[in-house]
């Protein structure tokens, strides 16, 4: 089955999370496979879809905003978008989140049998947001940390900023691999901006940090953490810049 979340929705991300985890718990033997910017399956999707077997293992996979990815796993998204039908019909679960797809798509995969969830939301105000995604991408600490707790004693929406810091680091990530905005297939203010910062990281300092938020927001979801704590939480998972 494919389950689809898209829209710039705050809790859009939160929501295939959830259902994640949901699945996980239905189905314990099932292996989890995680396609991102920053974390990569060991397996193609071609292998997951098409994978015939008595004892073949059934899965449970996320692919994170597939059309941002580089390299070999370019393809991704086009290659969900042709198989979406196959996809559908298998008995492994697919959950993918794209902030943008185009009517036309979003129509073949409607007719494919896809569940999809769209949710959007105007912005009226970013820039605390990418305050703190600046901060991250600066290293900075003690900045991050008074970005957040401005933002709680102003009653802003923080768990917009999640989004965003997921962002960034795929920023930072195509900017260490690229050399212009146009290999990497993004804008050019915003691949500038990681380009400053992209060498004081390195990619297992990404996939770290990357890491940190999904595990701050489960824990959050089981109530482990509060809102707050769980920013503060991400905040300790910044390494250090060095001098």
């Amino acid at each position: 089955m494919l389950y689809i979340y898209t829209g710039n929705g705050k809790n859009v991300r939160t929501e295939a999370r959830a259902l994640i985890e949901l699945c996980k718990k239905k189905r314990p033997d099932a292996l989890y496979e995680v396609f991102s910017s920053v974390r990569e399956s060991q397996l193609t999707l071609g292998e997951i879809v098409y994978g015939t077997g008595l004892f073949a293992k059934k899965h449970i996979v996320f692919i994170d905003e597939p059309k941002n990815f580089d390299g070999e796993w370019r393809g991704v998204y086009d290659y969900l978008l042709e198989h979406a039908s196959v996809i559908v019909a298998s008995e492994h679960m697919f959950v993918l989140v794209e902030s943008e797809i185009p009517p036309k798509e979003l129509e073949t995969f409607k007719k494919t049998g896809a569940v999809i969830h769209s949710k959007s939301e105007v912005v009226e105000e970013t820039r605390p947001s990418f305050a703190l995604a600046q901060a991250l991408a600066s290293k900075n600490r003690k900045e991050f940390f008074v970005t957040v707790h401005r933002m709680r004693l102003r009653g802003e929406n923080i768990d917009a900023c999640v989004p965003t810091l997921y962002w960034q680091l795929r920023m930072l990530l195509l900017a260490k691999n690229h050399s212009t905005a146009q290999d990497a297939g993004v804008k050019e203010y915003p691949f500038a901006q990681a380009k400053k910062y992209a060498p004081l990281w390195s990619s297992s300092e990404l996939l770290s940090v990357h890491i940190a938020i999904d595990e701050a927001e489960r824990l959050e979801r089981m109530k482990r953490l509060s809102f707050v704590d769980m920013f503060d939480y991400i905040m300790l998972s910044i390494p250090v810049a060095r001098v």
